[in-house]
């Protein structure tokens, strides 16, 4: 029997081919040095986040999306994506000045749009920030913030519909912005999440005490509450039908913990061993797998959080051991520090992690391995060609045909905000401002 050079490889390729994940360092712009993943198709073809800029990868290459004009200067950051990466969202400088404001901007059809405010002032008081859209690019949600340059120069409504709020969540609907409003008593709101259909938005609601996750659909915000004997939560995902909401919540320990909210019952999701921070940042569609970061026992100078994955039946795992567990091979020196999104049908995971050479570095993962041979009943199958046929078509030709077909690289808040080159400060701190509570400046982002 005649064996030639390519069928040796095939038959060296095929348990991987079979069974593996999969990880994929994303790099960076050029002259750039750290990067940083938000969002990811379903088919996990199109990534989005930063690098300085906002970018988006896409068949494993990387472009900056358009902004106006020079403001790239600026900076501008992608958060979000639709499950078909034809639509982005994110934020962006409108202006080249050392106060113009960043506003929420949506990508799509290669041009960018601007989605406005909910309130103004003089001097560019008032600034927006688009957080997530939804399944069908639909929907985008975030929010809009003022402050009042002087009693004789107060933040004014726009033509946008806004409960008044100088922090308030927002809703964008075919050209449209409309605030969330907040609960009773609130102060302020900003929203981080949405549903597929863009009828259901998550985010957090509060005044100068407290703040709680919430939940708002139909006009009608509702606060979620806290995990029992605790306070301060937030809310960053949400399943696909809105019946499912993950974010992060201060536990009866005084200690933040993920937390996934169903029917109503808000339950913690624990720490990674040796723990005693979570946050939950993302969802699947069908609200059974949640990802994002967490810390551990195992400090290493500034690196003393890892990315997690949670299932219903395998709990909270580090990200690092489900692709290992999985076949997946994650460079030596990588640290996973951080997953902040996850595709709709649970199986691409994006984030980034500070890479062999201590650089910030986006990142796209597999974690849901392919059928591994005999798993179905009927001998497996491999990219939608059953084992049978490959051996008696001829192994080394349905392998050439196959590695033809998977040629590309598959590739697919802690909000990284760019800098801001014209007053030597970032975004994220333009942004600090009454935003307490803000995902921004939670402590994974600040350290």
């Amino acid at each position: 029997m005649r064996i030639d050079a390519l069928n040796v490889l095939a038959l060296l390729l095929l348990p991987s081919l079979a069974g593996a994940a999969s990880f994929t360092s994303l790099g960076f712009l050029d002259g750039e040095a750290s990067s940083f993943a938000n969002g990811v198709s379903t088919d996990g073809m199109v990534v989005v986040g930063q690098s300085r800029a906002a970018v988006r990868w896409t068949s494993g290459k990387i472009e900056r999306l358009s902004t106006f004009d020079l403001t790239e200067l600026l900076g501008s950051y992608a958060s979000g994506v639709s499950s078909d990466g034809s639509v982005a969202v994110g934020t962006s400088a409108t202006g080249l000045c050392n106060n113009c404001p960043a506003e929420g901007v949506l990508w799509s059809d290669g041009s960018v749009t601007a989605l406005g405010l909910l309130l103004t002032a003089p001097e560019h008081h008032a600034e927006s920030a688009a957080t997530a859209v939804s399944a069908d690019g639909t929907t985008v949600v975030g929010y809009s913030s003022c402050t009042d340059f002087s009693d004789a120069f107060p933040c004014m409504p726009t033509s946008a519909v806004s409960s008044g709020l100088h922090l308030e969540a927002f809703r964008w609907v075919n050209g449209v912005m409309a605030g969330l409003g907040a609960v009773p008593g609130a102060s302020h709101s900003q929203a981080f999440g949405v549903s597929a259909n863009g009828a259901v938005v998550v985010g957090t609601v509060g005044d100068t005490n407290a703040d709680q996750a919430f939940r708002w659909t139909d006009g009608v915000m509702t606060g979620l509450g806290y995990l029992p004997g605790g306070g301060a939560s937030a809310a960053y995902g949400v399943s696909a039908d809105g019946a499912i909401v993950v974010g992060q919540s201060k536990n009866s320990a005084a200690n933040v913990e993920a937390f996934r909210w169903a029917d109503r019952v808000m339950t913690g999701l624990g720490n990674l061993p040796g723990g005693s921070y979570s946050s939950a940042e993302a969802i699947s569609a069908d609200g059974s797998v949640a990802v994002g970061t967490a810390d551990t026992a195992e400090v290493s100078g500034a690196i003393d959080r890892e990315a997690f994955v949670w299932t219903e039946s395998k709990g909270m795992q580090r990200l690092h051991d489900v692709l290992r567990a999985n076949g997946a091979t994650v460079p030596a020196g990588w640290t996973l520090s951080s997953a902040t999104g996850i595709s709709q049908d649970g199986k691409w995971v994006v984030g980034y992690g500070s890479n062999s050479a201590g650089m910030n570095e986006a990142f796209v993962a597999n974690i849901v391995p392919s059928k591994m041979v005999g798993t179905d009943g009927g001998g497996g199958a491999l990219g939608g060609f059953s084992l049978t046929a490959l051996a008696l078509l001829g192994l080394a030709r349905r392998m050439q045909h196959f590695l033809r077909l998977t040629k590309s690289a598959r590739i697919g808040e802690c909000l990284h905000y760019p800098m801001d080159f014209f007053s030597g400060t970032d975004l994220r701190t333009r942004f600090r401002g009454q935003f307490r509570e803000s995902r921004s400046i939670r402590p994974e982002c600040t350290a």
